[in-house]
């Protein structure tokens, strides 16, 4: 079935192309595969006189296990002159003469100068000139333009709000009211995570808080203290369980878990 095209041995004033497959079929029974191919080849002689070319053809036995050729009967013919044909010693020899350079003429020298750069370099100058003069005499007509007025300092951040939230929660530490403490770090958190993870009012829930924080690259064991530290602001504020013992414990607890989530939140 596989074999290669097969070679063909062509004198020296030859020259042979490759061939291509012009048919190609197969038959297969229970005893034996019929595969033929019918290849073509172009030869080209350089020369007239008899020729002779050898066809020989590769393939693997399987029967002996290894690779065999098979040889047709050469093949001659004649190879006659054609009409443009010259024997290689009635070819003549081409002399390698230059021609000599000739003086362009007058209009050849008008399209080169045209041609030319330097041309449109030395036509372009004046414009050039007349526009540099123009500009710096705008440049010194024009008046004095007021100082520009200082850019106020924009609002804070979303974040930036939240901190101040935490730092007032701080602040509360010291107060006798820990519903207010609670409140005011339930706000932190919540200005928190609707800044750095862009979410709706109505998105501030367990799930998809802790939904955008995982996917946003926090670790679990962050998000869950996340929302630890949320459960008893929740308490505090909607349940009235405001324990005083735990504030300075919560506080510092939402510090950790928020510089940490900076960190990690992407």
């Amino acid at each position: 079935r596989r074999f290669a095209a097969p070679k063909i041995s062509v004198p020296p004033g030859c020259e042979i192309f490759e061939p291509r497959i012009l048919e190609e079929e197969e038959y297969e029974s229970e005893t034996e595969i019929l595969h033929r191919k019918k290849f073509e080849y172009v030869v080209l002689p350089k020369d007239t006189g008899m020729m002779e070319i050898r066809p020989e053809l590769a393939y693997f036995d399987v029967d002996s296990n290894r690779f065999c050729s098979l040889k047709a009967e050469s093949i001659r013919f004649s190879v006659t002159p054609g009409k443009n044909y010259q024997p290689p010693g009635q070819i003549p020899e081409t002399t390698n003469i230059q021609a000599l350079p000739q003086e362009p003429d007058f209009l050849e020298k008008v399209a080169t100068w045209f041609h030319s750069p330097i041309f449109w370099g030395v036509l372009a100058l004046p414009f050039l000139l007349l526009g540099i003069f123009v500009w710096f005499k705008k440049k010194k007509n024009k008046p004095l333009r007021a100082p520009a007025p200082q850019v106020k300092a924009t609002a804070p951040t979303g974040v930036h709000q939240a901190k101040q939230r935490l730092a007032e929660a701080g602040r509360l530490l010291q107060s006798d009211d820990p519903r207010k403490f609670y409140d005011e770090l339930f706000r932190a958190l919540r200005g928190w995570l609707s800044a750095r993870l862009g979410l709706e009012p109505a998105q501030l829930n367990d799930s998809d808080v802790s939904r955008h924080l995982l996917v946003r690259g926090a670790t679990p064991i962050r998000t869950q203290a996340l929302l630890s530290i949320w459960h008893t602001c929740e308490q505090a504020i909607y349940g009235g369980q405001a324990p005083l013992e735990q504030m300075e414990t919560t506080y510092h607890m939402a510090e950790q878990v928020l510089d940490a989530l900076e960190r990690e939140v992407r």
